[in-house]
């Protein structure tokens, strides 16, 4: 206290020399308040920092103790004995645990009594240890991203690939697959596994286990979303889809599949009632096939559209397809694969393409894929046609554009060639004195023939 009175004091007589010591001798009690209270929290830190010292001791002394039973556990469990363990209902037995404790419960759940341990239950009456299920966890479904149990009967993976879907989803595949009689719907969605599938060569046919993997059938059969009589409709769609006399229904509403017989051809829909033909599909019922056969190859309506639209006919079933778009990849309705630009086309284009996009190209384009020789033979002669009628006057324009450029050409080579000569003979005397006699025998004289033989040809 006396020291703040005196620095105080001389703060006040030293004022008017410096007037900012005033100010800093007013919060002098405000900094010794603060370095008090500093050291009051320091030893406050310092108690607590011994507290925490004394609590990591007590707690690495726990860590050692259990580190010590558990590798006495590990050592009991590694090396069991042989020893006949004998528990008694009799509660007269000290050292024996009782059934009402369910002490020897507990001691089967955590492994003292087990291994190779043999181990004899003498308690009358009593009940089995308890059975828990197997633990099992989510896993999410492919197509519906919803967490479903990894349960046999909640979802269905394939060997082909991990992916798990649920019975939901599947129900789904199936049907679809059964209303449109195409068991390649219900096959494994994954985008690998059918790029796969569509990578294979085409086949006209394929076996009932390449269209229905058995896998896949005995899956479907124990989920539980999925109806058992719905799986025996699907492996009869692949037994017909197999088998060469089945023909589907040509309807554009109806995709069902049924037994036909090549010999009496006439059939009926079974699921719509339309009638059709086993071989052709449409209806002829007062001409022969044979006659029928050869009025679509001279039907002119059906060919010109053909030849428009660059039709072709699948490989399986031999029907007319028409590609908007998409890759090479094609996938016909009777399951047959192919590739559409290896596929011939079913009426070979002979038009001479000068229009395309509804626009008019007078030069023509070029013929389409696929196209017949006379569609070549069309072009080169529309193209030579234009050229002999546009002579009589491209020819005259062309030698009066020539009479009035060839001077100019002219002119223009000569300015060019004789400034190419000039650098040339400078060049050759750059290393002579500007304006001396062999630097102008060089330039301007016969000494200047060296340097422009040594140009090309052109500019000599």
């Amino acid at each position: 206290t006396q020291r703040t009175r005196t620095f105080r004091t001389r703060a006040l007589n030293l004022s008017s020399i410096f007037p900012h010591m005033l100010q800093r001798s007013n919060s002098f009690d405000a900094a010794a308040k603060v370095s008090t209270r500093a050291h009051v929290e320091k030893d406050y830190f310092v108690a607590k920092a011994a507290q925490a010292t004394k609590t990591a001791s007590q707690c690495a002394g726990h860590l050692a103790a259990a580190r010590k039973a558990q590798a006495e556990a590990r050592a009991v469990w590694v090396f069991p004995s042989n020893m006949t363990v004998e528990v008694s209902t009799d509660s007269t037995a000290p050292d024996q645990p009782s059934i009402e404790d369910d002490g020897w419960r507990r001691s089967s759940r955590l492994g003292l009594i087990g291994n190779t341990a043999e181990a004899e239950l003498e308690c009358g009456d009593c009940d089995p240890p308890e059975e828990h299920p197997p633990e099992r966890h989510h896993t999410r479904c492919g197509i519906c991203l919803q967490n479903v149990w990894s349960d046999p009967h909640d979802v269905l993976a394939l060997p082909c690939c991990t992916i798990g879907y649920c019975g939901g989803c599947w129900r789904t595949l199936v049907e679809r697959a059964n209303e449109e009689s195409d068991v390649t719907l219900a096959r494994c969605p994954t985008v690998a596994c059918r790029g796969e599938r569509r990578a294979q060569p085409a086949r006209r046919r394929l076996t009932k286990d390449q269209l229905l993997v058995p896998a896949l059938a005995t899956g479907l059969r124990q989920l539980d979303a999925v109806q058992i009589p719905a799986v025996e409709a699907l492996q009869r769609v692949a037994e017909l889809q197999c088998d060469r006399r089945s023909k589907r229904c040509p309807a554009r509403d109806c995709k069902h599949m049924q037994l036909g017989n090549p010999i009496y051809p006439a059939m009926s829909c079974e699921a719509c009632g339309l009638r059709y033909c086993f071989h052709h599909g449409d209806l002829h019922p007062d001409v022969s096939c044979e006659e029928f056969r050869q009025n679509v190859k001279l039907d002119r309506t059906a060919r010109a559209f053909a030849r428009k639209h660059h039709t072709k006919r699948c490989p399986g079933c031999l029907r007319s397809i028409m590609k908007h778009g998409g890759c090479s990849n094609m996938s016909c309705a009777c399951g047959t694969t192919f590739n559409w630009d290896a596929t011939p086309v079913e009426v070979p284009c002979t038009c001479l393409n000068l229009y395309k996009n509804k626009k008019l190209h007078l030069w023509g384009h070029p013929p389409c894929h696929g196209a017949s020789k006379l569609a070549h033979v069309k072009l080169a002669a529309w193209r030579g046609a234009l050229l002999a009628a546009s002579s009589p006057v491209v020819v005259p324009v062309a030698l009066v554009a020539c009479a009035v450029a060839a001077p100019v050409e002219l002119a223009s080579y000569y300015k060019v060639k004789q400034r190419v000569q000039n650098k040339a003979a400078r060049h050759h005397a750059r290393r002579y004195q500007q304006g001396s006699f062999e630097y102008n025998f060089r330039v301007h004289g016969n000494g200047r023939d060296q340097a422009v033989r040594r140009l090309p040809w052109i500019f000599r």
